[in-house]
């Protein structure tokens, strides 16, 4: 069993890009994670298919994160499994592997948290981890504009960061300003040539490994 707050993030990544970076850190000063666990998409469901292949969004992690100050690891799972990546699936096994104990935090944004009753298993989730939700453009952290079931659903759920206490089943809520920056916002910047408004999207040593292997230009 794992000591301490773990933060689990998970993204297609394709490319991991300054938000990403700047929302992990966002999160590890805000829950005082102990340790980041990234999660690379393999078949992601809901989103389209993936432009690069999972070897070079692993290196892209790798450089994106070098220089982030906490413990921090690259997990291969969704990659390696067959068929349609769901999240309930990985944090089960992670549930498994940590122990009934661990504090679990699945990390996103709030645009994803609004997205959730679309999920696979939604509601599961709760039983494997805790949830935290940083701002977004044009997403609401504030519970009174959601939806009155999904509302319902977290009513009790939602605690202060320093209260996260919980192995899961609680909601954290943190307020951010990290702009709305995308992967295919920058994908698009470097399919039409534009490598100095993407320079600004993306850690220097990722936009040079982009840059070596001709990535996106397509």
């Amino acid at each position: 069993m794992s000591a301490g707050r773990i933060g689990i993030l998970g993204g297609t990544f394709d490319p991991p890009h300054v938000a990403h970076v700047a929302l992990a850190e966002l999160f590890r000063k805000a829950l005082d994670l102990s340790e980041l666990i990234l999660i690379p998409a393999g078949n992601p469901w809901q989103k389209p298919a993936l432009r690069t292949a999972a070897v070079d969004r692993i290196t892209m992690l790798e450089l994106a994160f070098a220089t982030y100050p906490g413990r921090v690891a690259i997990d291969e799972r969704e990659i390696r499994r067959s068929g349609p990546s769901y999240t309930v699936d990985t944090l089960a096994e992670l549930r498994v592997e940590q122990g009934p104990q661990a504090c679990l935090t699945f990390l996103m944004g709030a645009d994803q948290l609004l997205a959730l009753p679309g999920w696979h298993q939604w509601r599961k989730l709760f039983d494997l981890a805790n949830l935290a939700a940083a701002g977004r453009p044009g997403s609401a952290l504030d519970p009174l504009a959601w939806p009155q079931e999904f509302r319902k659903e977290l009513a009790g759920r939602i605690v202060l960061p320093a209260d996260l206490l919980t192995p899961n089943g609680s909601v954290v809520l943190v307020p951010a300003d990290l702009g709305d920056v995308s992967s295919s916002q920058v994908r698009s910047l470097l399919k039409d040539r534009s490598p100095n408004l993407a320079a600004d999207l993306l850690p220097s040593p990722v936009l040079e490994f982009i840059r070596r292997r001709g990535l996106y230009t397509y």
